[in-house]
């Protein structure tokens, strides 16, 4: 037994006011009226103590009642760590969820939450059925609605913690499809869960079936401390021709009191590099930045680091930063052209930094196959249909860029119909003012950049000569679907400007007039850059390589390793090493890989020269322990119509405040000594002795 209040104890030194009353002689006087005092001698009256009490039982009353009037203000109630699943419908079918999300580890709680799902099992009988779930960012079903018991205990025994977030969602979904299909009587969930707030988000189509108990077992602390490096930026910068790297770093404390001279370490490679003191304080953050290095090789591991607390999983952020990708480009001229011919394209790629790119200037009529492996992207500039067509057609399904600029050289015919989303037709000449960007897909990955206001107007530049072009779909083969294309921009005239095709995992972009000053003025707005950055961003499928990636999240091997330079030999495979050592073999085309711990991977792929590392950190959302409004959920779930989760008094959270407030056991205490203060009055009244004294008032004369 406990109390809630035990401070109330004190009261119990009222045990001495019935004693002081039963040693005190209370006697009672006869009043005799007498005419005159004058011949009667004043005696003082003082009270006696006696030296024994005489009714044990009338004090055990008074005693007790006092006793039971303390005891209901002390509020007592029976300590359970566990809510019983008592039933009276016949066999149940009990859903056990278990959160093993990595704030779980803060203290001891994983072992008290696996302490709890224990005897949540162990108190069920040999007819019910018990269902084990763990549950984080997603859910596993470990044992399946089954009478023996000694399996779920097992299972108990043999979860382990992930580095996952909380997501309440896929563990009560799971919870359903269970409950949904089981044919017992009685249904009910216990959730087993530290209950964090952000792990919550209302969903009004998630409701348990029609007549579940729903009983939340929360595993808390009062007022949890907890320290986290919440990000780790890595800036670069250009110093005397070298890449330099600047790490900002983050640190939130979620404590009620500030954290002075904490240590915020760099680590490179494994290797110390820098250590600067902070100070955090009370529920904020606080930021630190270190000292500049540079980027000696490729995927450079960094980690940022604090001291161990309560929860370390979040003590550690990790990075990776590489020096910047070159992108490779082969910029084709038409025979016979000079190297100037490509002047603006050449000086628009030359400065490109996000990414930079390599551009290899060739004449179209010298081209091997091996030359176009070499290169992410292919511009074919005012040139004619290559030699070598299925060869270019491969180098684009495999995941190349081919951008054909039309112009007065680019005659095609019916070599188009294989690789360009349209035929080439004749030159269409637009004197005086010229023509205009009039119809403009916003949507599309090039245009995107100029969606927002005032980031540059392609509809300004003027076009004076362009080539029709006819958008024809491929015909479709038995079974197989036509690649789609798609029109990026028009004319004024209606006329195609910018078109695209997919062919496998490659994109073929057409544009119908040239990207000099020849037939448009263009090149001399300030939008060309941009323009011609972005088409060449869009057929190499770039992104900007991530610094680190979330616990959950998933990579795609053979995109990192192809983002990365690294060429990977069709249906060769790739081999993940994770942080914790294991190797993950995939054979044939590599497949995506979710992250399951925080660290560094290494990523290989079979037949190409290097591996790719990333880094992994857990979601630093998780390391907020505040905890949700546990109505808020029930009501939540009991929210929908024919559905009857138990509300808060029906399943009481675990905590004293709410085991007292559903077992009452005060009420029935102060009732119980009120009663007996009323039974001890009327026995009293009843044991009254004789008169003991008389009492002389003189007469008055009326």
């Amino acid at each position: 037994m406990a109390f809630l209040a035990p401070l109330f104890f004190a009261a119990l030194a009222t045990f001495a006011i019935p004693v002081l009353i039963h040693l005190t002689q209370r006697e009672r006087k006869q009043i005799v009226e007498f005419p005159s005092l004058m011949f009667l001698q004043k005696i003082p009256y003082q009270s006696v103590r006696r030296r024994r009490i005489r009714d044990w039982p009338l004090l055990a009353m008074r005693l007790t009642a006092i006793l039971l009037i303390v005891l209901a203000f002390a509020r007592p109630f029976f300590r359970k760590e566990t809510v019983a699943l008592a039933s009276t419908m016949g066999p149940r079918e009990v859903v056990v969820l278990l959160d093993h999300s990595y704030s779980m580890a803060y203290g001891d709680r994983w072992d008290r939450a696996k302490a709890a799902a224990r005897r949540v099992v162990q108190n069920l009988s040999q007819s019910d059925h018990a269902t084990l779930i763990v549950f984080g960012t997603s859910a596993q079903l470990e044992v399946r609605a089954t009478a023996e018991l000694s399996r779920v205990l097992s299972a108990i025994d043999a979860a382990t913690l992930s580095a996952e977030g909380t997501r309440y969602a896929p563990g009560l979904k799971a919870a359903q499809r269970v409950l949904a299909d089981s044919t017992l009587p009685s249904r009910e969930v216990v959730m087993i869960s530290d209950f964090q707030r952000t792990g919550w988000v209302r969903d009004e189509n998630l409701r348990l079936p029609e007549g579940t108990i729903f009983t939340p077992v929360p595993i808390t602390d009062p007022q949890p401390v907890n320290l986290t490096v919440s990000s780790a930026l890595p800036q670069r910068t250009m110093f005397s021709g070298q890449e330099r790297v600047t790490v900002a770093a983050n640190v939130i404390n979620r404590g009620s009191a500030a954290a002075t001279n904490l240590q915020v370490h760099l680590d490179l490679d494994g290797r110390p590099l820098e250590t600067r003191t902070i100070t955090v304080p009370a529920n904020g953050p606080a930021s630190v930045s270190f000292q500049p290095f540079t980027l000696a090789r490729a995927f450079t591991r960094g980690t940022v680091r604090i001291g161990d607390d309560q929860l370390k999983q979040d003590n550690a952020f990790h990075f990776v930063v590489s020096p910047a990708q070159r992108l490779p480009v082969l910029l084709l001229n038409p025979p016979g052209a000079s190297r100037e011919s490509s002047l603006f394209l050449q000086r628009a790629l030359g400065i490109g930094t996000t990414p930079a790119f390599q551009l290899d200037v060739r004449s179209a009529d010298n081209i091997a196959s091996s030359d176009l492996d070499r290169h992410r992207v292919v511009i074919l500039n005012d040139a004619a249909a290559l030699s070598s067509g299925q060869s270019l057609k491969r180098f684009v399904s495999s995941g190349g860029g081919l951008l054909v600029v039309l112009g007065e050289h680019a005659v095609w015919g019916t070599d188009s119909n294989d690789l360009l989303p349209g035929v080439p037709g004749n030159v269409v000449d637009r004197p005086g003012r010229g023509a205009a960007l009039a119809e403009l897909d916003y949507s599309h990955q090039i245009l995107e950049l100029f969606k927002a206001p005032r980031s540059g107007n392609l509809s300004t530049a003027r076009f004076f000569r362009y080539r029709g072009v006819t958008m024809r779909p491929a015909p479709a083969t038995a079974g197989k679907q036509a690649p789609p294309q798609r029109v990026i921009a028009r004319f004024d005239d209606g006329a195609v400007a910018l078109a695209e095709r997919t062919i496998g995992s490659g994109h073929v972009i057409l544009w119908a007039s040239t990207l000099d000053n020849y037939w448009n003025d263009l090149a001399l707005k300030p939008v060309y850059l941009p323009f011609v950055h972005g088409v060449v961003r869009h057929l190499a499928t770039y992104e900007e390589p991530s610094s680190w990636f979330t616990v959950g999240g998933v990579v795609d091997p053979g995109h990192l390793l192809q983002a990365a330079g690294f060429g990977l030999q069709a249906g060769t495979g790739a081999m993940i090493l994770t942080p914790s050592g294991k190797r993950v073999e995939q054979s044939g085309a590599p497949t995506p890989v979710q992250l399951d711990e925080p660290g560094f991977y290494e990523i290989h792929g079979r037949g190409s020269q290097g591996a790719v590392s990333i880094a992994s950190n857990v979601d630093t959302a998780e390391s907020d322990l505040t905890s949700l409004d546990m109505q808020e959920l029930t009501a939540s779930l009991a929210g929908g119509a024919g559905t009857n989760a138990a509300s808060s008094s029906d399943a009481p959270v675990m905590t004293p405040e709410d085991q007292e407030r559903r077992q009452n056991f005060w009420w029935y205490l102060l009732m119980a000594g009120i009663v007996l203060l009323g039974l001890e009055t009327a026995i009293s009244n009843r044991m009254k002795g004789p008169i003991e004294g008389t009492v002389v008032r003189p007469m008055v004369a009326e």
